[in-house]
């Protein structure tokens, strides 16, 4: 497992190959629906330090960010954080994911795709509630993946604005996730 780290305040880069799980210090992991594949900063974007005009960059910072706040020096993304022109390292990403994901500190949900669901302050649920219905998050194949084995998610649409926050409740091999608008 690679993942990202802040060096500074600014800057974050990839750490090397983690290859022992007990030597992987805690993280945050971002859940998200992706863009075209010309609009994800990839693994070879990051190693060359290009990328940062990508539409998918701000999901990265995004996750940085939160991370940060939550006190959390490293952070995984999946566009940017495995190597997909090795056969080898993507084959053994695809069989860790669940695993990363339920080891993960924090899931932070990225949704492109839903309106934020306060205006001047004000908390707008009937269209917040629609708007989540419909996001495309929840049609992919991973969200279960996302959702088993999660301490707690937040849900944002864009950076720096949180559209709310998902409560997990334990149910056995799966969680239930209860959204709120509050902040934990």
């Amino acid at each position: 497992m690679r993942l990202l780290r802040w060096s500074n305040n600014t800057e974050f880069g990839l750490t090397d190959d983690l290859a022992d799980d007990e030597a992987i210090p805690p993280y945050a992991i971002l859940s998200h629906t992706w863009l075209e594949d010309t609009q994800e900063p990839t693994f070879e974007d990051l190693t060359n330090g290009t990328g940062r005009e990508k539409l998918g960059y701000e999901k990265i910072q995004f996750c940085g960010g939160q991370a940060k706040q939550d006190n959390l020096q490293y952070f995984w993304v999946d566009t940017c954080c495995i190597n997909k022109s090795n056969p080898a390292e993507l084959s053994h990403s695809i069989n860790s994911m669940f695993r990363w994901y339920r080891n993960a500190t924090r899931c932070y949900v990225y949704l492109s795709d839903v309106s934020s669901p306060r205006t001047n302050d004000v908390f707008h649920s009937q269209s917040w509630d629609l708007d989540l219905a419909r996001s495309r998050w929840f049609t992919r194949g991973w969200t279960l993946q996302d959702g088993c084995g999660q301490l707690f998610c937040l849900m944002s649409t864009q950076p720096q604005r949180h559209a709310g926050h998902a409560c997990v409740r334990d149910l056995g091999p799966c969680h239930a996730l209860t959204f709120t608008n509050a902040k934990p």
